[in-house]
């Protein structure tokens, strides 16, 4: 009888870990500027270091994680009975291309005052383009290449120019 009752502890345990576990997938590496897909039950609340991240209505959702992001992040989900599950992602380090350039005219490496007014208007078409939330599942198709030629920068790569870094390409 005791053996049984193991048996059954043990069996049960099992049974909800896989059921747990069948609740959450991640599909992407957990890399520093690494994308992942996850999945998890509809109606499911997902944060990320404690920031809401939108989930479709079909339990797909999107983590992004920055160029310098710390080693580790926390997933937080609430399921739609009430449970709450965390998660803590290991993010492994990532290393990024630095290009040095020297010799170049400084007006390539301070712009001027009408060069600064384009800087500013441009980077804030970045920002709304960037700032839109809406329940999309494009990401779902995969990607495609834009353009075919040749690729002049990858996302974190940086650029020294006459010695003064430059911001990191987040593209």
């Amino acid at each position: 009888m005791l053996l049984l009752k193991r048996f059954l502890l043990f069996a049960g345990l099992f049974i909800s870990m896989v059921g747990a576990c069948a609740e959450l997938s991640l599909t992407g590496p957990l890399v520093q500027g690494g994308m992942v897909v996850g999945r998890s039950t509809p109606g499911t609340l997902v944060t990320l270091d404690g920031v809401p991240v939108r989930i479709s209505a079909t339990g797909y959702f999107v983590l992004g994680f920055d160029r310098d992001q710390a080693a580790e992040s926390l997933l937080k989900l609430r399921f739609p009975d009430g449970r709450v599950e965390t998660s803590r992602l290991k993010i492994e380090k990532r290393s990024y291309d630095i290009q040095h350039i020297d010799g170049l005219p400084e007006r390539k490496v301070t712009p001027e005052k009408i060069d600064y007014e384009r800087i500013r208007r441009e980077s804030a078409e970045i920002s709304r383009a960037r700032d839109r939330d809406d329940p999309r599942t494009d990401f779902l198709s995969g990607w495609i290449w834009p353009v075919e030629g040749p690729i002049s920068g990858v996302y974190g790569s940086q650029r020294v120019l006459n010695g003064k870094p430059r911001r990191p390409h987040y593209g």
